[in-house]
């Protein structure tokens, strides 16, 4: 970005700035142009509104709010218009719609919110209502049975399993870890790329926080960490064993005899699911593949290895925060 003062170039700068929202305190980084001539910042529209996203994801998390994803897919489960789930609940008509949208729940209504989230709770707060009809209140009834049966039937949550997480946080990016999404990204680099086990990894990495850095907020939800090798998700050796399970990528098999391993290069026939992405996902998505094609596996591990989000956390092979990645040098 130029200088408008003076037409100069002006290089980008990061520092942490504490902004407050609804009387609290949270630390953000806030990203800005410096004109070195003037000494005055500058930012764009899309900087500050990812600052911001910062400041508000921050309150959700401490707060326990549910994100506008969750609150969608809470109404989402029982097949009911966003009017009618207000009325439900008894907010104000449009309330619903609202949050979905991205306004943020006071306490008691975000309470409300997670309680409808329960089949058998949902089913006794609708049995204090009169808004549906007869047949409306049968079929939401019928789903709600449904689901109470589903619950009873898996014990045990397969996406948080493999995922490692079931909440958004700063360390999922923000986002409801999301195992449909996160299989897919596999499929679209395992099918343009053919990447290597270890790239596989890293490309994950820079495709989750190279759009939270634009955008505040993270593709799949998924948790990462740093170990010898770069950057990993915490779970991907579960990961990549459902999407092999799925046989929704191919693996090939190859002993190096130099270092007396196996490694493990993944293909996949063309069908990845852009419906369920974004454009700004989708634009991330092909930026990491324009970056990082034709790049060999150390020279990928290598510029991993130039991140502060691996420099800051290898030493303990800590879990890292999205927070790094306004840091990142490669994409």
């Amino acid at each position: 970005m130029k200088s408008p003062m003076t037409g100069k170039e002006m290089p980008l700068k990061i520092r942490t700035e504490v902004l407050t929202f609804r009387k609290e305190e949270f630390p953000v980084e806030y990203q800005f142009y410096y004109c070195e001539d003037s000494e005055e910042e500058f930012f764009t529209p899309e900087m500050g509104e990812v600052t911001y996203k910062q400041l508000y994801n921050a309150y959700r998390v401490k707060h326990k709010i549910p994100f506008p994803e969750e609150i969608k897919q809470i109404r989402a489960q029982y097949g009911l218009p966003a009017n009618k789930m207000a009325e439900i609940l008894g907010f104000g008509i449009n309330m619903f719609r609202a949050y979905e949208n991205g306004e943020i729940p006071n306490e008691s209504n975000a309470r409300l919110i997670q309680l409808a989230s329960n089949p058998r709770e949902f089913k006794k707060i609708l049995s204090l209502s009169n808004v549906l009809n007869e047949k409306e209140l049968e079929n939401v009834l019928s789903k709600i049975d449904s689901l109470i049966k589903e619950n009873k039937e898996h014990i045990i949550n397969k996406e948080e399993y493999i995922m490692d997480a079931k909440y958004p946080s700063e360390y999922t990016g923000y986002k409801t870890p999301n195992l449909e999404k996160a299989l897919n990204v596999i499929v679209f680099f395992s099918h343009l790329l053919k990447p290597w086990q270890t790239a596989l990894n890293k490309l994950l990495f820079y495709a989750d926080f190279g759009h939270f850095k634009v955008n505040g907020q993270s593709i799949t939800g998924l948790s990462y960490r740093a170990v010898t090798y770069g950057i990993v998700p915490s779970s991907y050796d579960k990961l990549f064993a459902e999407a092999s399970s799925q046989n929704l990528v191919n693996i090939n098999y190859q002993e190096f005899e130099n270092s007396y391993s196996i490694g493990k290069q993944y293909s996949s026939d063309d069908n990845f699911n852009s419906d369920l992405f974004s454009e700004s996902e989708l634009i991330t998505l092909n930026k990491v593949v324009n970056k990082f094609s034709g790049l060999s596996v150390n020279d990928i591990v290598n510029k991993n290895h130039e991140e502060v989000a691996w420099l800051d956390h290898i030493a303990k092979h800590e879990l890292v925060s999205y927070k790094k990645s306004f840091y990142l040098q490669h994409i």
